[in-house]
């Protein structure tokens, strides 16, 4: 699968549709003592940042999965998630 089949399947990325997003470290936990989550609402242009992000590992070999509302990638030394407003199909 390409970049462009892969960021083309993928949920809309969108400000609306996006509750929060977390990026840290992979070998660590995800309470946010080795990372940060930031609500949408709080700061958007870092949410817009992690979906920028998002298309450049892509580009990049990293392949996206869904759990849930969750959409996850790791790249490198980072994890990151994109929460959504509903539940993904």
């Amino acid at each position: 699968m390409t970049p462009e089949e892969i960021l083309k399947n993928l949920p809309p990325l969108t400000l609306e549709s996006i509750e929060q997003v977390y990026v840290g470290k992979v070998n660590s936990c995800t309470c946010g003592c080795k990372g940060k989550y930031t609500l949408t609402s709080e700061d958007p242009k870092a949410v817009k940042k992690v979906i920028r992000k998002l298309k450049s590992c892509v580009a990049q070999g990293s392949f996206p999965w869904v759990e849930g509302k969750v959409l996850i990638w790791a790249y490198r030394e980072y994890l990151y998630r994109v929460f959504f407003v509903k539940e993904l199909v």
